[in-house]
């Protein structure tokens, strides 16, 4: 038949679909109980196809960092490298907070102790 009449929609927007973060080591024993001591940090955003996404970094001592925007241009996992300094022992956490193209959160924890 004539395929002029069907009509034809848009591909639906690329979105997030997970957002996935690792503080290593999850359980670090600070030698000697000497601060500050550093964490590594890497997480994975998830997206469905090419868009923006408009991320923020938080820790749980309360320090944000600027709202940031990375544009993906295709559909997969993509990674990022960071670092947590943290001051002192217990339980910390990093944060990283999807606002855009929709609202999607991802946290990773460990905790620090000393011997």
């Amino acid at each position: 038949g004539n395929l002029a009449s069907v009509p034809v929609e848009a591909a639906p927007a690329a979105i997030v679909t997970s957002v996935t973060v690792d503080m290593s080591p999850s359980d670090a024993t600070v030698p000697g109980c000497v601060f500050p001591y550093t964490f590594s940090v890497e997480f994975w955003i998830t997206v469905t196809g090419p868009t923006s996404v408009t991320f923020q970094r938080s820790l749980s001592n309360g320090n944000e960092a600027p709202a940031e925007t990375t544009t993906f241009t295709s559909f997969g996992t993509y990674a990022f490298s960071d670092y947590y300094r943290i001051g002192s022992e217990g339980e910390h956490w990093f944060q990283v907070e999807v606002t855009s193209p929709n609202a999607m959160t991802g946290r990773g924890t460990a905790k620090a102790s000393c011997p």
